[in-house]
């Protein structure tokens, strides 16, 4: 007689929703005008905020809580000592948004049918990210950013997540007629998406979890989930391979393609091992509690993307041994939770299938920015909740009500603050808009960026009115800007311009100079051809072969 199936909780309902909904329209978070890689995870958490939370836990969640506790404290102490606060302030407030919207699905997701509906939103998330993309990239035209994602990794990280709980959707939930036609359908689309995307790292990651799971299922339910497994690989290919591409960052072929044609391990990870002797040269400079979240982008000499790409030298670097040791426990006890489950339980498979994304994303993560960008970590984080999440009706009151109190009160605390300095943060991002009046030089609003440094794309716009009256004014704020932007290479090439508007071409080679040992190898063609243009200037005993070496990378 098979098992019943529990129905989730009447408190769970609303949250459990408002979370389907959240997870199905979460790629086009993107479109909002307000710093596109946070705002998905503090939408979710606004959306979250309305759920009842049940107040009483066990022992077990406890132990976690007390570990994720510890782990924000952790990472808020390493951006208090960070050279570059307000950058981090914000990363560490995307953490505490992205750890909630897991809490809530470990303390909300008790039934069989809540995480099937939780396994398809990000299942059909996924399809419609990748239906937009296709459909809006015929309306653009060639060499524009990609639609929605902005750069295919994204995309790919994203469409991992999605095509692992779309296998699951379709291997643990069988349905007949037409539902049974959308899970396929579903399945076949996002594993698509993820082949076109052009990563190696997905196709990594989803091997793994295919590994983990024809390793722990039984028989005949292994023999199935290879059987649907290869039919949609199959059918992927094929519907990937309609969407052809000459673009060398997109398709599974160009991906062939870049690893066959490799020549050494440098080419074969795309300069990610280049990268990572350089981030832990970086790592042992604070290795206890590392240089706070969101340090990577202020690297110098400039590196690709915002983060390490291996999520390891990621915490190492941002919060250390102590946040290293703290994540790597937690996602510990989330697989080893899913596995020790009793297999009569109702939610065995979903746990276990939530623990094999969960563990498709660390793969992964150890080549790209699964533990990075908003909508890969988000779903990671998912995932864990699921794991950690205790079966059954709500749980039986906690041992240590006092303890639980104060572990409450610091994670509404942490939401709190983080809320307040996403609220700067977006102000700032919204001011800088091309839409947004110019604020005066000495207006609040400048000076609050000034003490706030969170966020500086669109500064020139600003410079750019300041500048007609006063050029001092943009050169002095375009240096600020290099010490303290993340866009700081653009700024370099600007405050040299500026100084050649007030004839003062000695500082422009200063600027351009300093600009070509720091900034990113990309903006090397534009720095070199103002220099070449420019008097000679007296010697700074600084040769070609005391730069540093620049890296490129595919993300």
């Amino acid at each position: 007689m098979p098992a019943p199936v529990l129905m989730p909780p009447r408190h769970t309902i609303t949250p459990i929703s408002l979370l389907v909904a959240f997870l199905t329209l979460m790629a086009f978070g993107t479109l909002l005008p307000i710093d596109y890689d946070r705002t998905i995870a503090a939408l979710g958490v606004g959306l979250l905020l309305f759920a009842r939370h049940p107040a009483s836990t066990t022992r077990t969640d406890l132990i976690d809580s007390t570990l994720l506790c510890a782990l924000g404290m952790t990472g808020l102490v390493s951006a208090l000592l960070s050279r570059h606060i307000a950058v981090s302030l914000v990363a560490w407030s995307n953490w505490m948004f992205i750890w909630s919207i897991g809490i809530v699905a470990a303390r909300q997701i008790r039934s069989a049918s809540a995480m099937e509906r939780i396994f398809a939103a990000i299942a059909i998330g996924g399809v419609l990210g990748t239906l937009y993309v296709w459909i809006a990239r015929s309306f653009t035209a060639p060499g524009t950013p990609l639609p929605l994602y902005i750069h295919p990794r994204l995309m790919g990280m994203h469409l991992t997540a999605a095509t692992v709980a779309a296998l699951a959707w379709l291997h643990l939930a069988p349905r007949k007629g037409d539902l049974r036609t959308a899970q396929w359908l579903v399945a076949i689309v996002s594993c698509a998406g993820m082949l076109w995307s052009g990563g190696r790292s997905p196709i990594l990651a989803l091997g793994a979890a295919l590994g983990m799971l024809l390793l722990l299922d039984p028989g005949r339910d292994r023999r199935a989930l290879l059987r649907q497994t290869i039919l949609v690989g199959i059918a992927a290919l094929a519907l990937s391979a309609a969407n052809w591409t000459d673009n060398p960052g997109l398709g599974w072929w160009h991906a062939i393609s870049r690893s066959t044609a490799a020549t050494d391990m440098s080419q074969l990870t795309s300069s990610r091992t280049d990268i990572w002797k350089l981030v832990w040269s970086r790592i042992q400079e604070a290795p206890l509690l590392g240089h706070g979240p969101g340090d990577y982008r202020f690297m110098r000499p400039r590196q690709d993307g915002h983060q390490p790409h291996n999520w390891i030298l990621q915490w190492l670097l941002e919060s250390g041994a102590v946040g290293l040791v703290l994540f790597t426990t937690i996602t510990s006890r989330a697989v080893a939770r899913a596995l020790r489950m009793p297999r009569d339980e109702p939610t065995a498979p979903w746990r276990l299938a939530a623990a094999t994304g969960l563990c498709a994303c660390l793969a992964g993560g150890l080549f790209d920015g699964y533990f990075y960008h908003a909508q890969i970590y988000i779903c990671a984080a998912l995932f864990a909740g699921l794991c950690l999440g205790v079966p059954g009706p709500a749980p039986a009151p906690a041992l240590h009500p006092r303890r639980q109190l104060w572990l409450g009160m610091l994670r509404r605390s942490a939401l709190v603050v983080g809320c307040l300095l996403m609220l700067i943060h977006s102000f700032f991002v919204l001011r800088f808009s091309k839409w947004a009046p110019i604020p005066l030089p000495d207006s609040t609003t400048a000076r609050l960026v000034r003490a706030f440094p969170s966020w500086n794309y669109g500064l020139e716009r600003w410079l750019d009115s300041w500048g007609k009256d006063d050029p001092r004014i943009a050169i002095a704020w375009s240096d600020w800007a290099c010490r303290h932007g993340t866009d700081a290479d653009f700024f370099y090439l600007y405050g040299a311009v500026q100084c050649l508007r007030i004839q003062r071409p000695d500082l422009a080679a200063e600027r351009l100079d300093a600009g070509l040992r720091w900034t990113h190898r990309k903006w090397w063609p534009y720095l070199r051809n103002l220099r070449h243009q420019l008097p000679a200037q007296p010697a700074t005993g600084t040769t070609d072969a005391d730069k540093p070496k620049l890296l490129n990378t595919n993300s």
